[in-house]
């Protein structure tokens, strides 16, 4: 499955549609996540739908979830690996 993370104003919303809909013309499993507009209240939200009756596949809750507790855990392990490299081990 192919996620597209939608955000930006209305030419970046354009952008990535076109990517979304290459990707489904192409019978690939492709779902849109505007998660980005439910939490930051930037330019004028999710426009494509407003301005050109655009209806996109939105990602479920439950995918949703699991990219980004994906996403967490992934960060975590970096951050420890950086404070392990600081350890020096002395033999």
């Amino acid at each position: 499955m192919k996620v597209i993370k939608f955000h930006g104003g209305l030419g970046n919303q354009m952008f990535q549609y076109c990517f979304y809909e290459k990707l489904f013309l192409e019978n690939k499993d492709v779902v849109a996540d505007l998660s980005f507009f439910k939490k930051v209240r930037a330019h004028n939200g999710f426009e494509l739908e407003k301005i050109f009756k655009i209806e996109l596949k939105e990602m479920d809750k439950k995918t949703e979830r699991f990219i980004y507790s994906k996403k967490r855990i992934l960060k975590l392990k970096k951050s420890l690996f950086k404070k392990i490299k600081k350890f020096k081990i002395y033999t």
